[in-house]
């Protein structure tokens, strides 16, 4: 940490080379200079402050304000040299000079203080919501708000800027700010998954480090011409098709091919290969989550889009409960027309009232050895056993800072 006394850092507002003046005949010149006296002159509007006793210096050049404390050692050094050649020995220059021989220099907010934030506003998401707002799994709106649920509402809703183009899978539509729709997607009413809900989590993590204007400048605007389609801003269950592969990093693996835990990054909790045939149009086929931290006494903690504060074994525990679970009318139907009987012959022996389990046990010979092979529950040992249990699959995705700060000021 820097140890300056108060005077000196008086001297920083209003007497640059008096505060370098330990630096012998190098700082000097920089007062003998009529020509650096008359810059200073032009440059009347320059202002140069502290806003904590070290390293975070605000400078004000033309138009830009700069944060030394929001750039990466690389960044402020090819700011410095891009400063040096146009305002050499200006206040301008010695703040940024300063700031990067403070040994103490680091990122103003690192992959712990981002994952946080990730983490704080997943809680957010799962204790918001009612029949207008807050964003929600398909069947959990369905059976909170049977009267407000519609036909199309199935594969997904979100507010009127965005346009679906897949289940799932959001657009923004032309002319609109990207950051304004993002934060309508995060308010609701919203009808999603947990791996689009965390993927706009990550998009609104990366808007607050970039701030609205240049996140529209990015992924869409109120100027229509602005950003091409292809760029706009897209929600899915996919991070690389929503946030550029560059501004992304992976947490990595340890020698042993375990996941490095870092937090807010995301981790999939895939469940038994099994579960597509037990629960078709279940929820929890596996969880996207993000890492909260480690507990002394329950180990390494999680939480994800409609789960809580958990465990690991608990969070597999989760996925047993979810495949357990006995199957919904939902699945039942999807098993028949997945075991290839007509639909038009499903829907209509169930306008004569005929349920579709009760259609599921009447065609039993009729249906796909896949969904029979599924009728059984699991415990937890068999739920993880070989290739085709459950298992964090993968290693963590996150931002990458440094990009993103390249991109910032870019």
């Amino acid at each position: 940490m820097s140890n300056r006394t108060t005077a000196q850092r008086d001297a920083i507002k209003t007497n640059l080379p008096e505060r370098h003046a330990h630096r012998g005949a190098a700082a000097g010149r920089f007062d003998q200079s009529p020509r650096q006296l008359d810059q200073r002159q032009q440059l009347a509007s320059l202002q140069l402050r502290e806003d904590t006793p070290v390293q975070c210096v605000r400078v004000q050049w033309g138009n830009r304000e700069i944060n030394t404390r929001e750039l990466t050692r690389e960044a402020l050094q090819s700011l410095l040299s891009e400063v040096q050649w146009r305002e050499r020995g200006t206040d301008v220059q010695l703040a940024l000079a300063q700031a990067l021989e403070d040994a103490d220099y680091s990122l103003p907010i690192d992959d712990r203080d981002l994952g946080r934030g990730v983490n704080d506003q997943m809680d957010s998401l799962n204790q918001s919501g009612d029949v207008a707002s807050g964003v929600w799994y398909e069947h959990a709106y369905q059976q909170q708000f049977p009267h407000a649920w519609r036909p199309e509402f199935e594969g997904g809703h979100a507010p009127g800027v965005f346009a679906r183009t897949a289940p799932m899978d959001w657009t923004l539509q032309a002319a609109h700010s990207a950051s304004a729709a993002l934060q309508a997607w995060l308010a609701g009413l919203t009808i999603a998954e947990c791996a689009s809900a965390l993927v706009a989590l990550h998009l609104d993590a990366l808007r607050r480090q970039l701030g609205d204007v240049r996140f529209d400048a990015c992924f869409g605007s109120a100027d229509a011409q602005a950003v091409p389609e292809c760029q706009r801003l897209r929600i899915n269950c996919n991070h690389g098709d929503c946030i550029p592969a560059a501004l992304l990093k992976g947490a990595g693996t340890t020698p042993q091919g375990a996941p490095v835990l870092v937090l807010g990054a995301k981790y999939y909790f895939k469940n038994h290969d099994h579960y597509q045939h037990r629960h078709p149009d279940g929820a929890f086929s596996g969880e996207n989550a993000v890492y909260l931290g480690n507990d002394p006494q329950r180990g390494a903690m999680w939480t994800g889009f409609g789960v809580g504060h958990v465990s690991t074994l608990e969070m597999f525990q989760t996925l047993l409960s979810s495949y357990n679970a006995a199957r919904t009318e939902r699945d039942y139907r999807s098993i028949l027309i997945g075991s290839g009987i007509a639909r038009q012959t499903i829907e209509s022996e169930h306008t004569k009232g005929h349920s579709y389990s009760a259609l599921y046990a009447a065609w039993h010979d009729a249906i796909h050895p896949a969904f029979i092979n599924a009728e059984a529950q699991l415990d937890l040992q068999q739920l993880m056993a070989g290739a085709q249990g459950a298992r964090v699959d993968g290693q963590g995705i996150l931002l990458d800072l440094r990009a993103v700060e390249r991109l910032k000021y870019s």
